[in-house]
């Protein structure tokens, strides 16, 4: 009925066909295992975690959620956190108070001449007035709670937070006796 020739050519695209599709297969497998190592491997080289995270960023003021670390290996390293406890803020404004209270009573005693200043570099700004005295304290006391604040999971600068404290809470009720006599 069919030539021969003609059976074979259908029989030979059949098998064409088929091996194509085999082969087509085979393709689209290792391309996808040739994709999911690519993938993985791009994975391991862009890891975020081998990467450092920013010694200053922007969630650390406003939207952070980091409140611990999590991992041991981020806890045997600096790795910063976005959000600090309201206890930590009332510690560190209670220190900054404590640090004007004290500015405040060092000028009225030194007025009285009841003391003399006893830190050389106060000494120094407060010779040249009042102002640069009280903008020199201001500003080296937020920039020193501020590097405190960044580093406050520390146990060296959490003892130094309430060494700190204790300090200036001790030389303000000093300078209150001071102005009672």
């Amino acid at each position: 009925m069919f030539p021969d020739n003609l059976l074979g050519k259908i029989l030979a695209r059949k098998k064409n066909s088929a091996v194509a599709e085999t082969e087509r297969k085979e393709r689209v497998i290792t391309k996808k295992t040739d994709m999911s190592l690519k993938m993985s491997s791009r994975r391991v080289l862009l890891d975020r975690r081998k990467r450092s995270d920013r010694f200053i960023s922007r969630f650390m003021f406003v939207g952070g959620r980091r409140k611990t670390k999590r991992r041991e290996s981020d806890k045997k390293r600096y790795a910063p956190l976005d959000f600090y406890s309201p206890r930590l803020l009332i510690v560190l404004l209670s220190i900054l108070l404590l640090s004007y209270a004290d500015a405040y009573f060092t000028i009225i005693l030194l007025q009285k001449k009841t003391i003399v200043e006893a830190n050389p570099a106060m000494a120094f700004h407060l010779a040249q007035g009042i102002v640069p005295f009280l903008l020199n304290k201001f500003f080296l006391t937020a920039v020193s709670l501020i590097i405190l604040c960044l580093f406050h999971d520390n146990f060296i600068t959490r003892k130094a937070i309430k060494f700190i404290m204790m300090t200036y809470i001790t030389i303000v009720v000093y300078q209150l006796y001071l102005l009672h006599l």
